[in-house]
């Protein structure tokens, strides 16, 4: 990818001059757009064929008023759900078979928004069901055979060279060479026309780990005479003089001129970036679940706790009497858990137990656990001890799923001796979760026991969506409930 190191001469740049390549490169940003247009194109079109051929078919009168309206709607609808889920990249549109399913189902999924749109605002039964389906199918099969067409043209530009983007860096050290590395690995069409670097003159080729085509001098003839798209700066951030002079000496060419991340800035690659203040920042880390995704997780536990708790108060009075009878001692019991961002709530259980331990020192339940009452004995085993927490997930404090909160005393104790233990606490402590609906639950007596139970909350923490909830409560009276590790 990069030639041997040597500066450019005068000559070589007459040579280069002489055979500038011709092949222009195609803007990346402008082809995206140009089908997301498409694609919106495709839907309208699909719409209005779907009105010339069904309505005249089966004899009816359609009104193209409410065509075009609705084609449009969700045509535009599409294209930026489209945007948004990544569709139009280069790489996506190169990829068809596996970009295949992503567009269909975009559609699919749009297409039952406009229908809900359509039922809230009490228009659904001005439009026609056979032209909706017919809609849906002409746009699907015209969805998949422009992608198809999309990915013939790009790749005969790439063959053609039009794709590829001639890029040239500026600093022949670590910096230099991580970019060059990451940047190469991630696009196939990027070529490097060269590494420039004023270290070598200046007699630190120590400082150096990639070969040098030469100076600023030699990288502005360059760039006058070859087709260069980017010039990127790849030096520590700390040398700000460096830089900044460098930047000044490069505003005389018409390309774009970049800044690497520092060393550091590699670690977080996969980071999104963030206007603040007009300042772009990298976003290190983000809530898990955040904006509608935490009013979509609220709803879900307030609405199914207080289902829940409708449905299950006589089984809570029956529990209840069962207690009573067969201990004394209050019905419920309170204990201090850690719950989001490391809250100290008190959460409710069935009382189990002839004591009430919640103070610095709590021991687990073992098996044969002389505190545990004969009732608690089955309470524990069937979870049933749990439900009270409904209560706390209708006030809030907890989720129906999520990490399980421990006693304060073991939180203390893993978190010194599990590595991420306390990113648990990024979101709501659950009734259950993914790691007890794949048998993590009970007493731990072996630490890597809780670490596997930590690894799975973190999976939930990283995946979660509202159908991994969903899954998860369908799943826990066949997998949660019951378990011979439950003391």
């Amino acid at each position: 990818m990069l030639s041997k190191a040597s500066s450019i001469s005068v000559s070589t740049m007459s040579a280069l001059k002489a055979n500038r390549q011709k092949r222009s490169s195609l803007s990346r940003q402008l082809f995206g757009d140009l089908t997301s247009i498409s694609d919106g194109i495709l839907i309208l079109a699909s719409g209005i064929l779907a009105h010339i051929l069904y309505f005249p078919l089966f004899s009816t009168t359609g009104n193209w008023t409410l065509t075009l309206t609705g084609a449009a709607l969700g045509a535009s609808l599409t294209v930026l759900v489209m945007r948004y889920r990544g569709i139009h990249t280069l790489s996506a549109l190169l990829e068809w078979s596996r970009n295949f399913g992503k567009v269909l189902s975009t559609w699919a999924l749009t297409f039952l928004g406009l229908i809900a749109i359509a039922f809230l605002v009490k228009s659904a039964g001005t439009y026609s069901r056979g032209w909706a389906i017919t809609w849906f199918f002409f746009s699907a099969a015209s969805l998949g055979m422009g992608h198809l067409a999309y990915a013939w043209a790009l790749r005969k530009l790439s063959s053609a060279g039009h794709l590829r983007r001639n890029i040239a860096v500026v600093g022949a050290g670590s910096i230099g060479k991580s970019f060059i590395d990451h940047a190469s690995a991630r696009d196939p069409y990027l070529h490097v026309v060269g590494v420039f670097d004023t270290r070598a003159e200046n007699g630190r080729e120590n400082d150096l780990v990639l070969p040098v085509n030469g100076d600023l001098e030699d990288l502005i003839q360059l760039a006058q005479n070859q087709r260069v798209d980017d010039i990127i700066i790849a030096l520590p951030h700390a040398a700000k003089t460096r830089i900044l002079s460098i930047a000044e000496r490069l505003a005389v060419l018409p390309i774009n001129v970049k800044l690497s991340p520092d060393e550091i800035g590699y670690s977080f690659l996969n980071n999104t970036m963030e206007v603040l203040g007009g300042v772009h920042t990298q976003i290190i880390h983000t809530p898990p679940i955040s904006n509608w995704a935490r009013v979509a997780k609220a709803l879900e536990d307030r609405i199914l706790a207080v289902t829940f708790l409708a449905l299950a108060w006589p089984l809570f009075g029956f529990i209840a009497l069962a207690i009573k009878l067969n201990s004394p001692g209050p019905v419920f019991f309170k204990q201090q858990r850690h719950g989001f961002n490391h809250e100290i709530i008190k959460i409710y259980k069935f009382r189990s137990m002839t004591v009430q331990e919640d103070g610095a020192t709590v021991k687990q339940a073992t098996k044969s656990d002389q505190r545990v009452t004969k009732i608690g004995f089955w309470l524990r085993r069937t979870s049933l001890d749990e439900l009270p927490q409904l209560i706390n997930v209708a006030l809030g404090e907890m989720s129906l799923v999520g990490p399980r909160p421990h006693a304060l005393a073991h939180n203390e104790e893993y978190a010194e001796l599990i590595k991420h233990y306390a990113q648990r606490h990024k979101v709501k402590p659950g009734i259950t979760g993914w790691a007890q609906i794949n048998g993590y639950r009970g007493e731990t007596t072996d630490p890597r026991l809780m670490e596997k139970r930590i690894q799975h909350d973190l999976f939930y923490i990283e995946h979660w969506s509202i159908w991994l909830d969903l899954k998860i409560i369908a799943l826990t009276p066949f997998k949660g409930l019951v378990h011979p590790n439950a003391y």
